[in-house]
């Protein structure tokens, strides 16, 4: 792993422990670096801002535990990896502003699903229905995902991924049926 990939992952590590102890809305970049034990510039050269570390955390994780196969069992390891950072995902239903997490992520996810389901044999009418499913799904996986997350994560994560894998476009159902039986 590259030196800066291991700065991010050690930024991540404090801010995931610090929400453990505090509220993620009481929480500043000087207390984060202090904590870290790096210096203001090195927290700058790696994220533009306290919320670009906030929305790095979900979506890092999610590639590296290879969401991007849709399957079930993915799902289920991000309900999982959720809970275990209780602190950090709880508060991050009241994340709001500019760069809030609810946005970018919408957006992270749109873009990931595009690149994997928009693809250049489609018709344009397939191709708007498809954007309009992912649209659709995505939207209403990560309210409620933050719904989850406001709740204090007590709903049983099982139960969420397999409503949510059931309200998936058939398209999508179809990539992690195949990714599941290899």
């Amino acid at each position: 792993m590259a030196s800066r990939d291991l700065m991010k992952k050690h930024y991540c590590e404090v801010l995931l422990e610090m929400c453990e102890e505090q509220p993620l809305s009481t929480i500043t970049v000087t207390a984060l670096i202090k904590r870290a034990g790096t210096a203001k510039q090195t927290f700058y050269n790696n994220f533009c801002d306290l919320n670009d570390l906030i929305n790095y955390i979900p979506r890092t994780y999610m590639l590296l535990m290879g969401f991007t196969d849709y399957s079930p069992s993915a799902t289920l390891k991000s309900y999982r990896f959720a809970s275990e950072h209780k602190g950090f995902f709880s508060a991050l239903a009241k994340h709001s502003g500019q760069n809030n997490f609810r946005d970018e992520f919408i957006s992270f996810a749109q873009h990931m699903e595009y690149r994997a389901f928009l693809t250049g044999d489609l018709s344009p009418q397939e191709r708007f229905e498809r954007k309009l499913a992912i649209d659709v799904y995505t939207i209403g996986v990560v309210d409620h995902f933050l719904e989850w997350c406001a709740s204090g994560l007590e709903w049983p994560y099982d139960v969420l991924a397999r409503i949510h894998m059931s309200f998936a476009p058939d398209f999508l159902k179809g990539k992690f049926t195949s990714s599941s039986s290899q």
